[in-house]
């Protein structure tokens, strides 16, 4: 479904929000934290595009399908079952690292991941802090090009 080009969002935290040039566009919703932090992240999300926050918030039927690709990949493959598996296994935990926030390295430090900055902000600030949501928009992503004659 095509989206209307903006958003709402609704927030009791910290919202930071960070533009890249004039055609991306982030917003993030922090639970705790500070202003600087959640513009981190939000650069983040602009350099890195994830798709989700948590890995839980992945649906089923989309692991489900990636895993099926991954299995197809790694069938041609004369390595034992046991081998096969873990392979498919470490696929989709890279998988997850490129489509999930909390799983990417962290751009300021990329031998942390992000879930280890949220709780080193957290210990700064001596509260905790949570990633509650993010939009993020592109330029010309989402719209909807019709086949019509536009003359």
């Amino acid at each position: 479904m095509p989206r209307s080009g903006f958003d709402v969002i609704e927030s009791r935290g910290n919202v930071g929000t960070y533009v890249h040039g004039s055609r991306i566009g982030v917003v993030v919703e922090l639970e705790g934290g500070d202003a600087p932090f959640a513009k981190d992240i939000a650069m983040q999300i602009a350099s890195l595009a994830p798709r989700y926050v948590g890995g839980e918030e992945v649906p089923k039927e989309i692991v489900d399908k990636e895993r099926e690709i991954i299995q197809a990949q790694t069938a041609e493959e004369k390595k034992p079952p046991e081998i096969l598996a873990k392979m498919v296994e470490g696929r989709l935990r890279k998988y997850y690292e490129e489509v999930v926030l909390l799983e990417q390295a962290y751009v300021h430090d990329d031998k942390v991941r992000v879930k280890q900055a949220v709780e080193l902000a957290a210990k700064e600030v001596g509260a905790p802090v949570k990633v509650a949501a993010f939009e993020r928009f592109a330029l010309g992503e989402g719209i909807d090009k019709g086949a019509g004659d536009a003359a």
